[in-house]
């Protein structure tokens, strides 16, 4: 099943970059601090896949042109019109509109 999906990255003068879920709900996450660094679609047969297939993608094999840095914690992927907070271990899935 080919997915459609969108990286954003929070800038490092954000408070909660590089830094858990759980810490950054506590600091007021909300993803209109982001920037959408990279978009696309991925073939995968669930989100888990796609989101484990990306993850290694954007830190084993970016695309030449892409410009941003390798996916990490905190990193935010909106896929089939969710979004997924790269947490410490695995993705915790967020809700955009919370501080937006």
């Amino acid at each position: 099943m080919k997915r459609e999906y969108v990286i954003y990255h929070a800038p490092i003068s954000v408070s909660y970059t590089f830094m858990n879920f759980k810490y950054a709900l506590k600091h007021d996450w909300k993803l209109g601090d982001y920037v959408p660094v990279w978009r696309g679609n991925i073939e995968s047969e669930t989100v888990d896949e796609a989101l484990d297939k990306l993850f290694y993608i954007f830190n084993m094999d970016r695309p030449k042109e892409f410009c941003g840095r390798s996916m990490s914690v905190s990193d935010v992927v909106m896929l089939d019109g969710k979004y997924y907070y790269c947490d410490s271990f695995g993705w915790s899935e967020c809700q955009p509109e919370r501080g937006d």
